[in-house]
């Protein structure tokens, strides 16, 4: 006999919600029972009063006055805290900061890019997810393994630089803060605009802003 799963979508996009339900009802390990609701408020109500197993929620919808009246971030943190434990997959446009933070503060077991999403991907969330092993897509994946490479890349020195780069202090100044020449200096900076993609001082501060220095 099959096991018994039940899911919850939250979705605000009538096509994209039958798009998932018709991908989901192809699973041929369980036994479907598939909700769905366009609002955080809805969700808590059907999690209050239904047994929920898996939890698709996507990230960008517009929470409505009620429970929550908050972000998707902050509903998936007040369903993490409900026994019994619910597996949780989020859905997300492709926002690189908001991944960022996402990976390192809000509970999931599976995150998803839209424009990564294919029906077979729904189906391979669903297996991996239930195994207990976190879920990414491509988008995400390529992001932790840049997230890797910059902590690899920016040692105690190189995050000097930006650290007073961000403050103001002009490159050929940085002699004065930091124990190299300033054409070491000025090669790390070089390397750094390589990693982040930029080609203009200008954009490298920018960029240095936005990572929070």
């Amino acid at each position: 006999m099959k096991k018994a799963l039940h899911v919850l979508v939250i979705d605000d996009y009538p096509i994209l919600v039958e798009a998932y339900k018709n991908i989901l009802l192809k699973t041929r390990k369980y036994t479907l029972h598939l909700e769905t609701c366009n609002s955080y408020d809805q969700a808590i109500d059907l999690i209050n009063s239904n047994t929920v197993d898996l939890l698709f929620i996507d990230l960008d919808l517009i929470s409505l006055n009620g429970y929550t009246n908050t972000s998707g971030e902050k509903f998936a943190i007040l369903i993490r805290n409900k026994p019994p434990e619910i597996k949780i997959v989020l859905i997300i446009s492709c926002n690189k900061f908001r991944i960022q933070n996402i990976l390192e503060a809000i509970p999931h077991d599976g995150l998803l890019v839209k424009k990564d999403i294919t029906a077979n991907l729904i189906l391979n969330v669903v297996e991996i997810v239930l195994s207990n092993t976190p879920f990414y897509t491509a988008a995400v994946q390529d992001l932790i393994t840049q997230s890797v490479a910059e902590y690899v890349f920016l040692d105690e020195l190189n995050n000097k630089i930006l650290y007073n780069l961000s403050k103001g202090i002009k490159t050929k100044n940085l002699i004065h803060y930091i124990p190299l020449s300033l054409s070491a200096i000025e090669k790390r900076k070089n390397n750094i605009k390589i990693l982040f993609d930029v080609k203009s001082d200008e954009e490298l501060l920018e960029n240095v802003r936005t990572r929070g220095y």
